[in-house]
């Protein structure tokens, strides 16, 4: 059973009818989902100068976005021609966490915010569910020592417009962001 379904932020400025016209079949960005990078490997591959930024980086960086491309993998085949929206979703993973091994099962999730309909909402929720629940992911010894882990992200449909995909292509964890190690 999934926990309530979020509240939808649609900007003031928007009316009634424009906030309707994202509804519908998903625009194509150019860039084809099942060529999308599903590991922080194949990241890695796409765009090395991305490894030179992990490489100044906690290992927690490195955990989170493999967890994150595996996520975004795990459920596209489930959600393929199911969803019409186009939008961001965000939601919290919560996970046990063994503080000896640092290793978090995936345990439920709890919807954040939508600018997706209710409909893609319910879709896309079930769809991460089936992927989370069960699922490891690594935490460095930063955020490992706790028995409960969460962790706030999101996904975009088209899934090819994931906030993840664009720190691959552009190659770097803090894109557009002056502090951290940046890669010139």
């Amino acid at each position: 059973m999934l926990p309530q379904v979020p509240q939808h932020d649609t900007p003031q400025s928007l009316s009634a009818e424009s906030a309707t016209m994202t509804v519908g079949s998903q625009p194509r960005t150019g860039r084809n989902p099942a060529t999308l990078p599903a590991t922080i490997e194949e990241a890695i591959a796409t765009n090395p100068a991305l490894a030179k930024d992990l490489a100044c980086r906690d290992a927690q960086a490195k955990y989170g976005m493999d967890a994150q491309l595996r996520m975004i993998a795990g459920v596209r085949d489930c959600l393929a021609g199911k969803t019409k929206s186009v939008g961001r979703i965000q939601f919290i993973l919560h996970f046990d966490n063994d503080p000896a091994t640092r290793r978090s099962v995936g345990t439920y999730l709890e919807p954040h915010s939508s600018e997706l309909t209710s409909e893609d909402d319910l879709i896309v929720l079930e769809c991460v569910k089936a992927f989370h629940t069960g699922s490891v992911i690594m935490n460095s010894e930063k955020y490992g020592g706790g028995n409960a882990r969460y962790v706030t992200t999101s996904l975009n449909l088209p899934l090819e417009d994931s906030y993840i995909f664009r720190v691959v292509r552009e190659g770097s964890y803090t894109v557009g962001t002056t502090f951290g190690c940046e890669v010139p």
